[in-house]
């Protein structure tokens, strides 16, 4: 996938739930992906601004989540994912790879 392919997944996931109430970006090999949940609904960009919860992570490995073939809190605890920031906020991004 491409980072317009993965920002446009994401985006199209987010708008699927309320907002986080938080920020997340994700830092790709790629590029960026910044998820701004914070009003009532999700905004997605490719924006590289500081976030309340950063997610490092390969694009293949998140296009693997975004597919539901990589359980996120196996790719933390396998050390295929990186996260900085507020863990609760983490915690809410399996929203964001809800299955189809």
């Amino acid at each position: 996938m491409t980072l317009e392919e993965v920002t446009k997944k994401i985006e199209e996931n987010a708008q699927k739930v309320d907002g986080i109430e938080a920020t997340v970006k994700f830092v790709l090999d790629s590029g960026t992906v910044y998820v701004d949940g914070n009003g009532s609904h999700n905004t997605v960009t490719n924006d590289s601004k500081e976030a309340d919860c950063e997610v490092e992570v390969s694009t293949e490995n998140l296009e693997a989540m975004i597919k539901g073939e990589l359980n996120p809190m196996m790719a933390f605890m396998n050390q295929q994912m990186k996260i900085d920031g507020d863990m609760t906020v983490a915690m809410k991004l399996a929203s964001l790879f809800a299955e189809e």
